[in-house]
């Protein structure tokens, strides 16, 4: 971490190593979250929130812009958004992803999931399945994105998508392609590019928008597919998916684009993020086409 950033009243909970998220809404406005749950954070001065903004955008390839989402020592990513477009005053969200690398068990270990879904769970992976890591919003989609592919074998050849480089992956015969401006419309080449990259194990993180069905298609002629998207519940994830894709793809009919998920994805791993700030596997679903509608099974274990 660089001497030159000044944390102020969030110092201590930078360093604390229980606390994986902070939120900044306003000067006296801050969330902190951690292994205890969610509690208030400390107020700032408004000076000391604009110095620290300032601080963190320096860390950014464009300084002008209005937005930025930085990668720090110390394995921090930080968002920043400044005035106009935050009316309140500069808002801040850090996220500290883990300084380790683990796998399931590291899961099972820490309640997340039992033993029965760790076993289920890393079967699927090993045999090369593909399916969907669903979950709403701080559920730890990407926690558990990044345990799925520290279990593939090492022998895979892994190639992952991301708009923003928000995995951590400690495992040999891994390729990154990472948006260079963080935009939607990079995602496009990026699918491309992992099209030519002979991977055994494609990942898209966070799917959003145009880059999903192209995505699909590499997946259906033969890759192993990994994808993590946001939803409520695993009907919402579905939903939001047709929705997607059928924007983008528009001369696809309905019952076209659900046969096309089922065909790409055979399951969805859906987490949950509870109100006291838990975090668990909330259910295993088996996905099928039948009479033109997809069907979602809950795996009984």
């Amino acid at each position: 971490m660089k001497k030159s950033i000044n944390w102020g009243p969030i110092k201590k909970f930078i360093l604390d190593k229980n606390v994986f998220e902070i939120i900044i809404d306003h000067s006296s406005d801050s969330l902190i979250a951690g292994k205890s749950g969610i509690k208030k954070g400390p107020n700032f001065k408004p000076q000391e929130l604009e110095k620290l903004s300032q601080e963190l955008m320096r860390f950014s390839s464009n300084q002008d812009a209005l937005t930025a989402e930085v990668l720090l020592p110390g394995h921090i990513l930080v968002f920043i958004a400044l005035p106009p477009l935050a009316l309140n005053g500069p808002f801040i969200r850090i996220w500290k992803k883990p300084s380790q690398s683990f796998g399931l068990e590291k899961l099972l270990e820490w309640g997340a999931m039992d033993e029965k879904q760790m076993v289920y769970l890393r079967n699927l992976i090993q045999t090369d399945q593909s399916f969907i890591v669903g979950g709403n919003a701080g559920s730890g989609k990407t926690t558990l994105m990044n345990c799925i592919l520290n279990t593939l074998p090492e022998e895979f050849h892994v190639v992952t998508i991301e708009q923003y480089s928000e995995l951590d992956i400690n495992r040999p015969r891994t390729v990154r392609f990472v948006a260079p401006q963080n935009k939607a419309s990079e995602m496009l080449d990026l699918v491309e590019a992992a099209s030519r990259s002979r991977g055994d194990c494609l990942v898209l993180s966070g799917a959003k928008g145009a880059e999903i069905f192209p995505f699909m298609e590499l997946i259906r002629e033969g890759h192993q597919g990994i994808m993590s998207m946001s939803g409520e519940n695993v009907f919402d994830v579905l939903k939001r998916l047709e929705y997607k894709i059928s924007a983008h793809a528009p001369w696809m009919s309905l019952d076209d684009v659900k046969f096309s998920i089922t065909k790409a994805f055979g399951h969805i791993i859906f987490q949950q993020r509870a109100e006291n700030g838990e975090r668990k596997l909330n259910q295993l679903v088996k996905l099928s086409f039948i009479d033109g509608e997809i069907q979602a099974v809950q795996v009984k274990l």
